[in-house]
């Protein structure tokens, strides 16, 4: 079952009848200045930001940018990343209403809250709050996400962005009944949040804080010292490949 088809509405029926019925992610497509000479092929697939690009250019960043596209930025959950995941117990959940107006709020849950359903898409419960639900009311009208995950014990992060859709905890019992079943929580959640992934990557341990008694390593590109390919990501093929 593909749960983000735009045919598989009793999956993904919203929680207010105003909102229309999202389709599946696309591609990302590039919006990056026109490169010269001895630069990158660049796909629909494009992970990065015409902002990233510009900036780059500007710095002379983009061939360490680069570097990381290839290597470390990919479109899938490696087994790795499905493991840290069970371990989490929160993340920042980052969002923009349809103006650009952002918003950045913790979500909260017990270890492996935030669950994968397949190797492209995750989903979490929404518990009960305080009513102005500014992360929700931004996806209803802009859908897209990012959820951050920093594991301060691992002195490693976790980045994952895509496309998310608002689910009735209903719909999601009678489709993922096992998966709705593993929340045991008092008071049940009132909706899901379901996102199709569009790129993970990770967040490098360099600047992460410490608790022994060694400095933190500002600024180092020692490849040990920011993580390695902490998730496996570097030999997963990817939709997009850079070259020189």
């Amino acid at each position: 079952m593909d749960p983000l088809s735009p045919t598989n509405s009793r999956t993904f029926t919203t929680h207010s009848p105003a909102q229309p019925e999202l389709s599946k992610p696309h591609a990302m497509s590039s919006t990056a200045p026109i490169r010269e000479e001895g630069d990158m092929d660049e796909t629909s697939h494009w992970p990065a930001s015409g902002g990233e690009r510009l900036i780059q250019d500007l710095s002379g960043s983009a061939e360490r940018a680069n570097r990381f596209y290839n290597e470390q930025m990919i479109d899938v959950l490696t087994q790795r990343m499905r493991d840290f995941l069970a371990e989490q117990t929160w993340m920042v959940l980052c969002t923009a209403d349809e103006d650009g107006m952002p918003s950045g709020s913790p979500r909260f849950g017990e270890p492996g809250f935030v669950m994968p359903i397949d190797d492209r898409t995750v989903t979490w419960p929404e518990m009960r709050g305080n009513g102005v639900m500014t992360s929700l009311g931004n996806l209803m009208k802009n859908p897209r996400a990012h959820l951050m995950f920093p594991d301060m014990n691992e002195r490693i992060g976790l980045h994952l962005r895509g496309e998310t859709t608002i689910v009735d905890h209903d719909v999601m019992c009678v489709e993922y009944p096992s998966l709705t079943a593993s929340v045991k929580t008092p008071r049940q959640p009132e909706r899901w949040v379901v996102l199709r992934l569009e790129v993970a990557y990770v967040h490098c341990r360099k600047h992460f804080p410490r608790t022994d008694d060694k400095p933190v390593e500002w600024g180092t590109d020692d490849v040990k010292a920011k993580g390695g390919d902490y998730f496996g990501a570097k030999t997963v093929a990817k939709p997009w490949r850079y070259t020189d």
